[in-house]
């Protein structure tokens, strides 16, 4: 009779709270949809938003993404809330800038080539990591937005609400695998 071994893999689980303290000083590049769900769901999301805070990464958006969230609000009182509640967690806005319009141009045409689809904001969130890549990522739960050979993540937060399990991944941007990609469209 012949004996099956079976080999069991052992993961090493990094603890949020070590991979949020690797992140000291840097700048969390926010999407559209943390700040619906934290909006939503304050107490669940004030442990990632605190800890971030406290490992003094600036909370960043754009102005894309603020219209996004505050768009399609049903009354004034609603309204004001969501601008409040923008203001208590966005530490600063980046300011749209040539370069980053150039990175959405570029990105574009790299993209296009591989058939690959986005949207305006996530454009230009992409964009904006792109330009301050040593001292930034983007954090966000779109999975199928953001292209990973470019865009790889570097971490899967998972939160529960109780109701609903969110996991929002932390994105970094691969110069070199971009640069691999623009050399190819340049042979065509």
């Amino acid at each position: 009779m012949k004996t099956i071994s079976t080999t069991t893999l052992t993961l090493v689980e990094t603890k949020l709270e070590d991979f949020l303290s690797s992140l000291k000083r840097k700048h969390i590049l926010v999407d559209t949809n943390f700040l619906i769900d934290a909006s939503r769901n304050q107490e669940c999301f004030s442990f990632i938003i605190n800890s971030l805070k406290q490992n003094e990464c600036a909370l960043v958006a754009m102005d894309g993404v603020y219209h996004e969230f505050i768009c399609g609000r049903k009354s004034l009182e609603d309204y004001k809330k969501m601008i409040n509640f923008y203001e208590r967690i966005i530490d600063s806005e980046i300011p749209f800038e040539k370069s980053i319009k150039e990175n959405a141009n570029t990105l574009t045409k790299v993209l296009l080539k591989r058939s690959a689809q986005i949207s305006y904001t996530d454009i230009l969130l992409l964009a904006t990591l792109m330009k301050y890549h040593s001292n930034m990522y983007l954090l966000s739960k779109d999975k199928s937005d953001i292209p990973v050979f470019l865009f790889p993540i570097k971490a899967i937060i998972p939160i529960d609400s109780g109701e609903t399990n969110y996991f929002y991944s932390i994105y970094s941007f691969d110069q070199v695998s971009y640069e691999k990609e623009l050399e190819q469209l340049l042979k065509k």
